[in-house]
């Protein structure tokens, strides 16, 4: 079945949408919004899988009008998809600082000792172990 550059500017749409939506989750911070976003994001994106396979096909037997009209779209997509890696990355980097700082407090407390929730004594150095693992 041949596809339309329309087709495929709504496809593009889609996925620069879906992306911007998952970057506005990460932003807001609410864990099952970011959930919800993402999983958004991967159906969108396996939903327009073939026509965006087609892209180059498609734009080949466009006229110039809709040539114009798919450059935009890529645009937009590219743009959304830029942001979208920042600031995953973003949030990646900071996670994983978090989890620095918390191995570090865990290591700077290994003298105190801890508590298993059982009530046993733990060696820090089993809980600063999780916590490395984590990070």
């Amino acid at each position: 079945m041949s596809r339309s550059p329309s087709e495929l500017v709504d496809a593009l749409d889609r996925v620069a949408a879906a992306m911007d939506a998952e970057t506005a989750a990460v932003r807001r911070g609410p864990p099952d919004e970011l959930a919800a976003a993402a999983e958004r994001k991967r159906l969108v994106i396996e939903a327009s899988i073939d026509i965006l396979r087609e892209g180059e096909g498609i734009a080949g037997a466009a006229i110039p009008a809709e040539r114009t009209r798919l450059e935009e779209a890529g645009q937009r997509m590219q743009a959304a998809a830029q942001r979208n890696a920042a600031t995953l990355q973003g949030a990646l980097e900071g996670a994983r600082r978090l989890f620095g700082c918390l191995a570090e407090a865990a290591r700077q407390a290994s003298s105190t000792g801890t508590y298993a929730p059982d009530g046993s004594r733990r060696r820090t150095e089993e809980a600063l172990g999780t916590i490395q693992r984590s990070a």
